[in-house]
């Protein structure tokens, strides 16, 4: 498979961004890149010419992206990534997949995964307020990421709509 860089990924490449619900140690991100290795292999069986980049961030978030102006991606290639990701996840005990989960850095530059009433609560108790930077796992895009929205300000992303009202 075509190894390429978020930077060298063309308008329109496809992005996931998948959260751990904690921190992971150093052992489990190496089991982490792993599975992201095997993806890669399954990958490159199933759709040769698919150029795709990989890169855990902050020990804690896997960003994967594909570049689909060379080839689509079909179902299958999609299905080996969550296949992979969901053998890392029973095996490592933690969560990668839950989209219900809101992922903000605290005061001390922490990352903390709250449940969106939590969520709402800490905005609601001064904990956190439109600065507290938060994580938007749902970019779809590279141009997304390249724009900086994977981590914003509250008060820039749509996660503003959880506390407001």
């Amino acid at each position: 498979m075509p190894r390429t860089t978020f930077d060298a990924l063309p308008p329109g490449s496809k992005v996931w961004a998948l959260a751990a619900n904690r921190l992971l140690n150093p052992e489990e991100q190496a089991g982490f890149a792993a599975a992201v290795e095997k993806v890669e292999s399954v990958w490159d069986k199933k759709q040769p010419d698919l150029g795709a980049c990989f890169e855990i961030r902050e020990g804690q978030f896997l960003i994967a992206g594909a570049d689909q102006t060379r080839e689509v991606l079909d179902g299958c290639t999609v299905d080996a990534m969550m296949n992979w990701l969901g053998r890392f996840e029973q095996a490592a005990g933690v969560q990668l997949t839950d989209r219900l989960t809101v992922h903000y850095r605290d005061r001390d530059g922490c990352i903390q995964p709250v449940s969106r009433a939590a969520f709402r609560d800490l905005y609601a108790a001064g904990e956190i307020d439109d600065a507290t930077p938060v994580f938007d796992t749902a970019i779809a895009h590279v141009e997304q990421l390249r724009a900086g929205l994977f981590e914003l300000p509250l008060a820039e992303s749509w996660h503003k709509q959880l506390v407001a009202g």
